[in-house]
């Protein structure tokens, strides 16, 4: 990846700044492009414009609603959430995994 600066003066900025991250992730990039332009336009910014400082706020809040929303659907039990599951049981049982796979 070529040097560049992305501050918010003067730095890489908008479609240049999307498509670097994108070819960074190592992911598809109309996959990433489209999820980052999603995100950029969700929050009221412009793909032309937005630029690495406005990414970072953007990309933490979705962060944190991805890890919410997969909180929240996390169930292992009928009705139980992860925050009610006992990890302290797992590995705790006193059968083999060749055990289990016999």
């Amino acid at each position: 990846m070529k040097d560049w600066n992305a501050t918010k003066e003067g730095g890489v900025r908008g479609m240049e700044l999307i498509n670097e991250l994108s070819s960074a992730t190592g992911l598809p990039d109309d996959l990433i492009g489209e999820e980052l332009s999603r995100i950029i336009s969700s929050a009221g910014k412009s793909t032309a414009e937005v630029t690495l400082d406005d990414l970072r706020e953007m990309l933490a809040a979705y962060l944190q609603d991805v890890l919410l929303d997969a909180k929240d659907s996390l169930v292992f039990e009928e009705g139980t959430l992860a925050e009610d599951f006992d990890f302290s049981e797992i590995g705790n049982s006193e059968e083999t995994s060749t055990e289990r796979e016999a």
